[in-house]
């Protein structure tokens, strides 16, 4: 419990976050390149850990409690919204619909100054078209830190409030556990599968979510188990389901829903090209000169086998073909090693054949 409370980001912002690490691999890089330009000779009779350590720089910043110097206290400029929108472009084709609200979303964020009171965006669509990686990009553009919370199957109340310290295995809820792991105070919390919660004798999940989705209550947002008020009013959250009916009403209220309806066959095929089939090539080892997926081929793909809405199928299409390339470049290779040794075997013999006539020429 104490280690919880230390633990906690209660005042530590995003851009502070940043700051800090930046400055931490800044350290590290500076101590390795002192360590490898140190002279390596000794004084006679002197130990290395009898040396002074070096004098810090002139310029350097103050350090807290831990060493670590303390970040700026004004936080940088936001990312600039065509800035935000080119990062989306590149990330996502195509739902132009969808980036366009999400562009007026964090618009209106930054003219209400950041006060937490927008609306909570729920992206709605069926599985693989992009909801999980959505979130990711708003977290990318906002600064930060992503942390995802499924909440498929939970029907325990106390997986949100937390457990009572006076349980045996009592722990705290999973929001709590998202921030503690974010370590700041506004991350970018992803409520995956709202839709799919349920609800018995333990109490109702989806009732406690909406104390900590409204603004009015949740700056004060109390954990069973931590027993303390936690401002979660900087927490940016965002929501996932794949069916708008399965979410309970009174949440559903307290959301701005947005809909994914999936991806077109021209859609699908930029999304191969640009996204799919690079890391499918760099997972299975393979390279453009060892396999090659012309256009007509991946709309056969897409048309032929994977009727669906997202990508998922299509993936695990192309990742089937990727590896039956993989396994045929394999025997490859292992029959032309084994036709080489074959061939040296026999050119050895052969060798041997001819120094044992030559000896017994010689010997006559």
């Amino acid at each position: 419990y104490l280690e919880l409370l230390a633990d906690l980001p209660w005042s530590t912002r995003a851009y502070q976050l940043a700051a800090r690490q930046q400055q931490q691999q800044q350290q590290h890089s500076g101590l390795a390149a002192a360590v490898q330009q140190a002279p390596s000779t000794t004084v006679k009779g002197e130990a290395p850990s009898e040396r002074s350590p070096a004098a810090p720089p002139a310029d350097a910043h103050p350090a807290d409690s831990t060493g670590i110097a303390l970040p700026a206290a004004d936080p940088p400029p936001p990312m600039p919204l065509s800035a935000a929108q080119s990062l989306l472009d590149a990330q996502h084709y195509g739902l132009a619909k969808v980036k366009t609200r999400i562009i007026e979303h964090l618009a209106v964020s930054r003219l209400r100054g950041g006060s937490g009171r927008a609306p909570v965006l729920c992206f709605i669509g069926p599985p693989g078209v992009g909801k999980t990686s959505l979130a990711r990009s708003i977290a990318e553009v906002l600064g930060a830190p992503f942390a995802r919370i499924s909440l498929g199957g939970v029907r325990d109340e106390a997986e949100i409030r937390g457990h009572r310290r006076t349980y045996v295995g009592a722990m705290p809820g999973r929001l709590i556990s998202a921030v503690r792991k974010a370590s700041c105070k506004d991350p970018l919390l992803l409520l995956d599968e709202v839709d799919k919660m349920g609800h018995d004798h333990r109490g109702d999940p989806a009732a406690a979510l909406l104390e900590v989705l409204d603004p009015e209550q949740n700056h004060a947002f109390t954990d069973t188990y931590l027993g303390l008020p936690f401002d979660l009013s900087g927490v940016t959250f965002v929501c996932t389901a794949n069916r708008a009916a399965d979410i309970p009403p009174p949440l559903l209220d307290r959301l701005e829903v947005i809909q994914l309806a999936g991806y077109t066959l021209k859609e699908k095929v930029h999304i191969c090209q640009s996204h799919l089939l690079p890391g499918l090539l760099a997972e299975h080892g393979l390279g453009p000169q060892l396999v090659a997926f012309p256009r007509p081929t991946l709309e056969y793909v897409i048309t032929g086998h994977t009727r669906e809405a997202g990508v998922r199928g299509l993936r695990r299409a192309l990742a089937a073909v990727c590896r039956h390339v993989a396994l045929n470049v394999v025997l490859e290779h292992e029959a032309a090693a084994a036709a080489a040794a074959t061939a040296a075997a026999a050119g050895a013999g052969e060798g041997m054949e001819q120094a044992a006539e030559a000896s017994r020429g010689g010997g006559r």
